[in-house]
C-alpha cells in the first residue's frame, strides 16, 4: 500500500496538468509589408519586360506571380497602420490585372500594352491612397536581370541543342 500512495500522487499530478489549459503558441507575424510589395515590383517590372517582349507564356507566368503575391498580402496583411490594403488592391489594382489577364489569354499583346500603363498607374494610385505618394512605379524597360525576356524558339526549347 506504500508504494501505491507515491504512484497516485505522480499520477494525481500528471492528470492535473494534461487538463491545464495549454498556452497557445504565439501567432506567426505577418509578412512585413514591403517585403512583399518589393517581390510585387520585381514581378510587375519582369511582367513588362515580358509584354514588351511578346513572350506570352513568360507573361503569364510573372501575372499568375503577381496575382499570387496579392493574394498573400490580401490574406496575411488585409490592414496595415489602419489603412485598408485588401480592399485597395481589390478595388484599384485587380480590374486592371483582369484587364490585361483576359487580354493575355487571347494573345492579344497590342491591347496588353494599352492595359499595362493603367496597371503601373493603379500601383501608384494605391500608393498615394496610402499615404505613400512618393513611391512610384514606371514602365522601365531596361532588363536589369539576367534572364532573357524574348520568347523562345523552338530550336531553343529542343534538350539535344544543349552542349
Amino acid at each position: 500500500m506504500t508504494r501505491l500512495i507515491p504512484f497516485l500522487f505522480v499520477a494525481s499530478l500528471s492528470s492535473q496538468w494534461a487538463c491545464q489549459p495549454q498556452h497557445p503558441t504565439p501567432a506567426e507575424p505577418a509578412p512585413e509589408l514591403a517585403a512583399s510589395m518589393g517581390d510585387l515590383q520585381r514581378f510587375a517590372h519582369k511582367l513588362g519586360l515580358s509584354l514588351h517582349h511578346a513572350n506570352q507564356p513568360l507573361a503569364e507566368f510573372y501575372l499568375h506571380e503577381m496575382e499570387e503575391t496579392l493574394e498573400e498580402i490580401s490574406e496575411k496583411i488585409p490592414t496595415h497602420d489602419g489603412l485598408p490594403i485588401k480592399n485597395l488592391l481589390s478595388t484599384i489594382l485587380l480590374p486592371p490585372l483582369a484587364q490585361l489577364e483576359t487580354s493575355l489569354k487571347h494573345g492579344d499583346f497590342e491591347q496588353s500594352l494599352q492595359v499595362w500603363p493603367s496597371v503601373i498607374q493603379s500601383c501608384n494610385r494605391c500608393h498615394a491612397a496610402t499615404e505613400h505618394a512618393f513611391i512610384r512605379i514606371q514602365d522601365i524597360r531596361e532588363n536589369p536581370f539576367n534572364q532573357d525576356f524574348s520568347p523562345q524558339n523552338h530550336a531553343q526549347a529542343s534538350p539535344s541543342n544543349t552542349p
